[in-house]
Formats: structure tokens, C-alpha cells, sequence
């Protein structure tokens, strides 16, 4: 189905769907510009170009955007049930003495479930521009690419219905972007950034905004986030930004993120907002503070997970030294950077206790020589020789609370952007 002039996307070597003349948003919001690649013309014409990634990446990308798998679930539960309706008020009003139970579509649609619709999917992509050979009714629609396709069912334009069809395909490996007859045709610049000159499509019906935003108490914070997600979500680096505190000397701390969150409400910003506390005496009471504030549903407010290597710290106090369970009480962002940087001599770095939150009636307190776990973090980061999966669990969990705040956001966002169904 390979046509000149036009933008196509791929599941592996599936011609999943495509464009002319010039690369929607849609599709260029599942890619970021590192997923580039070039294959030049050994005739020395244009080079072919695609955006190539994992399965994997374009499922935590879309999730990032708010096309998760539950609403897409939800989509075609409404999608299937508004089918119904709409075929059976059409009969009613041209064929009234027919016995509509008889009706081939309303029996298919009455059998389509999410879950047979799923089952169906590999088999329609498999054959899916066979026109002249379908197994039976639903089959045929599902190959459609009509006014209300069954494939397609949130719309041709839609990145729920990419997010379905992924869903429904576990055994597709890679996703890919060919532009190469766009440039071919002349209709883009071979050397134009598809991705990074687009804004990412996050709201129902392409509703623009940026990368969604990580709000954190300071620059040392932003640092961390930024220098990881390199080495720990590098498929996702330009599907986030974050504001950062030394480029323009923004003050830090606690009571700061909830005056930004006030200002973003008022200003009534669009993007997608997380802002991110201090597990500790000061980022739970600012915390809790934030979500007194009936935020809008682009913003959403977490603070640093509790963790198992926080039950039983090491602590300094006025007591004495002992381990003590530092959750909600001293866990900043170094407690999270793994037991490489927070030892010293073999040993972890104790968390001294540095006096007590009224607010939280509880004991504050923080690691000694924060900075030097940072720098050996952020180090670490830097060389890549570290082992991502196994030295760093609480990072892990960091980003996977991050990541899930985000897509909730999302989500959000995509329900708010779409009217609900007339029935």
C-alpha cells in the first residue's frame, strides 16, 4: 500500500496507516528526535528517514500523554455502546417492522467486547488491506478505514486507538515513522526536526501543550531528575522538562512549589504539572498543603516514596547514634541515589537530626555531606557504568511514582478535552 508523497507508520513491517503530503501531530507525538535514523541514498539522492522505537517506549510515552490502557478501554466501551444506539434509532426510523435482532451489524457489535475486539486485532493486521477475503462481519469492519471504523474506533486521528491497537498487539517489537516520500515528494526538507518541532499532543483531539513539567524543591533536586531519566527513561527525555531553579535563580525549598502551584493555577497554565516533595518533615507539611489547594486536573502533587532502606537508618541526634525509621522524616532526594554514593569508607552516611517541625510534629533531619552523595550520583551518571536495574531500587521507585503521577495527570486531561457521548 506504499504511496509517494506520504507519511507512513509502521508496526514492524505492517503499513499500520498513513498521511499525505505531511506528518500529523498525532504521529510525530509518539517519537522524539533521537529516534531518528538515516539511511543514505546510494545514488546520492535524499536519504530515507524513519523514527524508529520500541513497543515498550511508545506504550510510556503515550502513557505520559494520557492515552493509557484504561481509557482506552473506556473509549470503546463508549465507542461500542454509541454504535449500538446509533444503528438501532437508524432502524427504527427506516425499517420499523423489522426484527432488528436480525440486523448483521447490531449482532456483531452486541458480540464485540474489549476483550474479543483484542483478540481480533493481530488476525486484521495481519491481513489488513486483503479486501476481497473477510472471515465475517466484524472482520470486514475492522478492516475499514471508513466514517466509523472498528479498528479505529476514537478516530483515524486519535493516539487512544494507536494505544488500543498496542495493546491488543504484544508481539509487535518496534514502531516506526517513515518520511522518507514526504522528502522524496518535496513536501519537507530532509534536514527538518520532525519531532522537535512539533508540540507534543497530550488532550483529546489535539488540544496542544508542552512536555509535562516537574516541579521539585531545589536545584539540586532538578539535577538529580534531570542527569536519571537520561540513563533511566532516555525513550522519554523530550516527553518531560522541568523548572529549573539555577538557570534563572529560582528560590528552592518546600513552601516555594506550593507558590508556584498557586501561581500555574491562577495563570491557568495548560501543561501537565507534577510537583514533587521531600519525603521528610518539611515536604510532607508542604505536601499535604498542596493538596488542600483544589488544584485543576493538569496538576498533580506527590512527594518521594517511602522505602525499605529508610526503616532502619543510621542517625545522629542528640541521643546518640542509632537506626531509626527516616521515612516522612529525612528523605530527601540523596536518600534515594543508591548505597554506592551514600557510603563512605564502606559504611552508609548517617542522617543527622537537625531539629523539630512543629507542622509535623516530628523530627527533621538530612544525610551528612549531601553534596558528596550527589556528586558521586550524579558521577555515576555521567560514566553510565552502573548497573540501572539492580543499584539503584529507590531511584527506580522515584521515577515510577513520578511517571504515574504524570499519566494520571494526563489522563485526566484526555477526559476533560472530550464531551461525553450523546445518547
Amino acid at each position: 500500500m506504499t504511496m509517494v508523497s506520504a507519511c507512513i507508520l509502521y508496526l514492524d513491517e505492517i503499513e499500520l496507516t498513513m498521511q499525505k503530503r505531511f506528518v500529523p501531530d498525532e504521529f510525530s507525538a509518539l517519537f522524539q528526535e533521537s529516534d531518528r535514523i538515516e539511511t543514505p541514498d546510494p545514488d546520492g539522492g535524499e536519504p530515507d528517514i524513519e523514527y524508529r522505537a520500541t513497543r515498550k517506549s511508545i506504550l510510556k510515552r503515550l502513557d505520559v500523554m494520557g492515552c493509557t490502557a484504561a481509557l482506552a478501554k473506556r473509549r470503546f466501551e463508549e465507542w461500542r455502546t454509541e454504535q449500538i444506539h446509533d444503528q438501532e434509532s437508524y432502524l427504527s426510523e427506516v425499517e420499523p417492522d423489522r426484527d432488528h435482532k436480525q440486523n448483521e451489524e447490531l449482532i456483531a457489535l452486541s458480540e464485540l467486547t474489549w476483550e474479543e475486539w483484542c483478540l481480533r486485532v493481530p488476525v486484521v493486521l495481519s491481513s489488513l488491506y486483503e479486501f476481497d477475503s473477510y472471515i465475517d462481519e466484524t472482520d470486514r469492519r475492522m478492516k475499514e478505514f471508513g466514517e466509523k471504523p472498528w479498528l479505529w474506533f476514537d478516530g483515524l486521528d486519535s493516539l487512544i486507538s494507536v494505544r488500543a491497537i498496542l495493546e491488543a498487539a504484544p508481539d509487535v517489537h518496534e514502531i516506526s515513522l517513515n518520511v522518507g516520500h514526504l522528502i522524496g515528494g518535496g513536501w519537507i526538507d530532509a534536514d527538518k526536526k520532525i519531532c522537535t518541532e512539533k508540540i507534543r499532543i497530550v488532550a483529546a483531539r489535539g488540544q496542544p501543550v508542552g512536555p509535562a513539567i516537574i516541579l521539585a524543591e531545589g536545584k539540586s533536586d532538578v539535577a538529580v531528575l534531570k542527569a536519571s531519566i537520561r540513563c533511566f527513561h532516555p525513550d522519554l527525555t523530550e516527553f518531560v522538562t522541568f523548572l529549573d531553579h539555577s538557570e534563572f535563580k529560582v528560590d528552592g525549598g518546600a513552601s516555594y512549589v506550593v507558590k508556584f502551584l498557586k501561581a500555574f493555577a491562577a495563570a491557568r497554565i495548560p501543561a501537565n504539572i507534577v510537583a514533587v516533595f521531600d519525603n521528610d518533615a518539611a515536604g510532607l507539611a508542604a505536601y499535604k498543603q498542596a493538596l488542600s489547594l483544589n488544584l485543576p486536573d493538569n496538576m498533580a502533587c506527590i512527594h518521594l516514596p517511602d522505602i525499605e532502606l529508610a526503616r532502619a537508618y543510621p542517625t545522629i541526634g542528640p541521643q546518640g547514634t542509632h537506626d531509626a525509621n527516616i521515612n516522612g522524616r529525612a528523605c530527601g532526594i540523596e536518600i534515594y541515589l543508591g548505597k554506592a554514593a551514600l557510603s563512605s569508607n564502606g559504611t552508609l552516611r548517617p542522617v543527622r537530626w537537625t531539629g523539630y517541625d512543629q507542622r509535623a510534629d516530628t523530627y527533621q533531619g538530612e544525610v551528612d555531606e549531601k553534596e558528596s552523595v550527589q556528586e558521586a550520583f550524579l558521577m555515576a551518571m555521567r560514566m553510565g557504568t552502573c548497573e540501572i536495574e539492580t543499584d539503584y531500587p529507590e531511584m527506580q521507585l522515584v521515577w515510577q511514582t513520578i511517571l504515574e503521577a504524570i499519566a494520571l495527570t494526563a489522563e485526566r486531561a484526555q477526559e476533560h478535552g472530550r464531551p461525553p457521548p450523546e445518547l
